[in-house]
């Protein structure tokens, strides 16, 4: 009798609610384009999203999970073969990945998931999160805010609502789409 043993996948899906929701800045640490997916993760996670600054001797503006009460977060998920896995590791050195079940999960478009695929993210290690406020990147921001914004106005607008510490200056998409400091799409590092 042959019996066919469910094959244990690979790949493992990453979901990146900062950075890593820009393409171009994504492909940076990949190296290949991986297409992303748009999705919510439901307050039921029991984590929310700061704007926050990482290692007071070495400041650095990035956004981080927190285990907490929760509330929604959007991003993008993108699956990833191991050898990707490292790199996004070692790139989220300040952070531990942690998984997040798929019933928290819902998709924002029309694409198909393989939800027998373990989908993972990163939490912020607490050790690392400053306890001062120092000056926000806009640059950073600018990144997070374009990924968001391939996926629709809506979508930006709940990150607006649902990321929490953003800089007074850039709290709300109309603020952020009016300050002089936005970078212009076309005239990023990545388009030079």
């Amino acid at each position: 009798m042959n019996k066919t043993k469910k094959q244990k996948s690979k790949y493992i899906y990453i979901f990146g609610y900062g950075s890593l929701t820009h393409d171009e800045d994504r492909k940076e640490t990949t190296l290949h384009h991986y297409p992303a997916t748009p999705v919510i993760i439901s307050k039921s996670f029991k984590h929310t999203r700061h704007y926050l600054t990482l290692d007071n001797d070495m400041p650095i503006r990035a956004m981080g999970l927190t285990k907490n009460n929760g509330s929604l977060i959007t991003g993008s998920i993108f699956k990833v073969p191991p050898s990707v896995v490292k790199r996004l590791n070692d790139r989220e050195r300040y952070y531990k990945k942690v998984r997040i079940p798929w019933k928290h999960v819902t998709i924002y478009n029309n694409n198909k998931i393989n939800k027998s695929i373990a989908l993972y993210t990163y939490e912020i290690n607490p050790k690392y999160i400053a306890l001062k406020d120092i000056k926000s990147w806009e640059y950073y921001l600018d990144l997070t805010i374009m990924g968001h914004l391939q996926y629709g106005l809506e979508f930006t607008k709940l990150f607006f609502k649902t990321c929490k510490r953003l800089p007074e200056s850039h709290s709300t998409y109309e603020k952020w789409l009016n300050s002089s400091k936005v970078f212009s799409y076309h005239n990023d590092k990545w388009n030079n």
